[in-house]
């Protein structure tokens, strides 16, 4: 792929080693700049000129959806490859809304996700999605629970989240979100009514169950949803 420059986003030296070998092997990609965390990509100028971001979404140095905001708000053109062990319910939605984009499990064995990331990568430029087998069974299970939180909770209220995760107060996400205290207050008694919770710290301990807080998971073999391998 003639002139495509790709960022890559990977603590684990073997797994950054591994995705770089593919990406420069068999996707013919002219450069690959890699960093171990998500904090020294905010600061590369080089960010707008990628076609491509491949990453571990729960990093452990920044908030995985602040980083994807901060990235699009310099490049929105940008496409997404995550290659991750933790497929949770939270990451699934955000895939949803990306246009061009694509999820990857690492659990999957390594020649089968050496040929994903190819297709990955030819997909995402194409403009369109790419998932493999095991993803596309995790997709089902999300869109078809009788329980999932995107029928439940409105998008702004979903896009508050990771915000209460951190610990917050409606002060601080009110800033942060150039709104009102008020509003973050009623968006918080509203989320914990509909998801029948109690308190703060349940919301707190039901969204990082739910993938919520990005900085827990990274290096983990969670996965919020067994991987299904579709029937031939």
């Amino acid at each position: 792929m003639v002139g495509l420059e790709i960022i890559q986003i990977e603590p684990d030296p073997l797994w950054a080693k591994l995705i770089q070998g593919v990406l420069e092997d068999r996707c013919a990609v002219d450069r690959v700049v890699h960093f171990r965390g998500g904090v020294p990509l905010l600061g590369y100028s080089g960010t707008l000129r990628a076609g491509v971001i491949v990453l571990e979404f729960y990093l452990g140095d920044i908030d995985g959806f602040q980083l994807i905001d901060s990235v699009l708000s310099i490049n929105p053109r940008v496409g997404f490859l995550f290659i991750t062990h933790s497929v949770t319910p939270a990451l699934l939605r955000l895939i949803e809304r990306l246009p061009r984009s694509s999820v990857l499990w690492k659990g999957t064995d390594l020649e089968t996700i050496g040929e994903q990331i190819k297709h990955a990568i030819s997909s995402i430029m194409s403009g369109r999605t790419y998932f493999g087998a095991e993803i596309r069974g995790a997709f089902k299970q999300f869109r078809q629970g009788p329980h999932v939180f995107s029928k439940i909770l409105s998008d702004s209220e979903l896009s508050l989240i990771p915000s209460f995760c951190l610990g917050l107060s409606d002060a601080e996400i009110a800033d942060k979100a150039c709104v009102c205290a008020a509003t973050i207050r009623s968006h918080r008694h509203s989320i914990l009514k509909k998801l029948r919770l109690a308190s703060t710290p349940k919301l707190m301990c039901w969204a990082r169950a739910q993938g919520f807080d990005t900085r827990l998971f990274g290096h983990s073999e969670y996965m919020s949803f067994e991987p299904i391998a579709e029937k031939k």
